[in-house]
């Protein structure tokens, strides 16, 4: 099995492994995802491999790519059915329009682009 490593803090890949026990891994400050993420094509954010955009990446512009990756996040928010989000209880909509707009605040971050605190998304999304 292939598992990619990363920072969780900042989404960044650090290198990909070859295991056959993801618990062989040296993971002393890092985190592995299942998989083959390449370091110029994606982040890791909680959990989850976004795609940096060819253009994006191939700019080295940093904000417009982890405006990118947070678009990418939004999007996953915003696909939420109505049906969907009326079943949910009221501290699951809230913390739904919580973890929405901290997704937007992230570029007012004051370490933004260099070192983002990306929000945690709820578990039950």
């Amino acid at each position: 099995m292939i598992y990619t490593i990363y920072d969780p803090t900042s989404g960044k890949i650090i290198s990909t492994v070859q295991s056959s026990d993801q618990q062989d891994i040296d993971l002393t400050g890092k985190t592995s995802i299942e998989g083959y993420y390449s370091p110029t094509q994606y982040k890791i954010i909680d959990g989850h491999h976004v795609e940096i955009t060819a253009a994006v990446a191939s700019t080295r512009d940093w904000a417009a790519a982890a405006r990118e990756i947070r678009n990418q996040l939004l999007a996953h928010v915003d696909r939420v059915n109505p049906i969907w989000y009326a079943s949910l209880t009221v501290e699951q909509q809230t913390e739904l329009a919580q973890y929405r707009q901290a997704l937007l605040d992230v570029p007012q971050q004051e370490s933004f682009p260099g070192n983002i605190s990306w929000p945690t998304k709820p578990i039950w999304l």
